[in-house]
């Protein structure tokens, strides 16, 4: 006959690839979580290099800038949102120095490739799109379709061959 203490110890053995494959999957899915924040900032708050280019950009008279401090992976960011001269919204992301890491801007489903516009169709086809951006990232271009499906909010980012990039 089995004693109780050997029972529990074989059953709790048998559970430990178990728990150690949910403890592997878990801690990364919460740092990944916690990789990336961002907090509306007063514009006055940035630094003094990412003002000086965010000025540089060629914005309609009359509007105000929005401003967020991001952070990610322990790195800052500043995101300038405006309203460029065409009336359409533009996001700016810039390193602390003033450098460019991306923009984004207000485009239109017609006049983005045919193979983007279709994934971004396709995608957005149970909901309502809503809007299109173009993200350009250093040379590589994107384009996010922004859509309501179930009164839920919901982005898909695709390359120019169609390729999604990110749900």
């Amino acid at each position: 006959m089995r004693s109780l203490a050997r029972v529990r110890q074989r059953s709790y053995a048998r559970g430990m690839p178990f728990r150690r494959a949910v403890f592997a999957l878990a801690l990364p899915a919460s740092l990944f979580a916690q990789a990336r924040t961002s907090e509306p900032i007063a514009c006055g708050e940035v630094p003094p290099a990412v003002r000086a280019a965010a000025q540089k950009q060629k914005t309609r008279k009359g509007t105000e800038s929005r401003c967020e401090k991001i952070t990610e992976n322990g790195m800052s960011l500043y995101e300038v949102k405006v309203i460029a001269e065409s009336g359409k919204m533009r996001e700016i992301v810039f390193r602390p120095d003033g450098e460019i890491v991306e923009f984004e801007e207000e485009g239109d489903l017609s006049q983005i490739p045919a193979a983007a516009r279709s994934a971004i169709e396709r995608a957005t086809a149970a909901g309502e799109l809503l809007k299109v951006d173009v993200i350009h990232r250093g040379s590589t271009v994107l384009y996010e379709g922004e859509y309501r499906n179930a009164l839920v909010k919901k982005k898909v980012i695709v390359d120019a061959r169609g390729r999604i990039v990110a749900n």
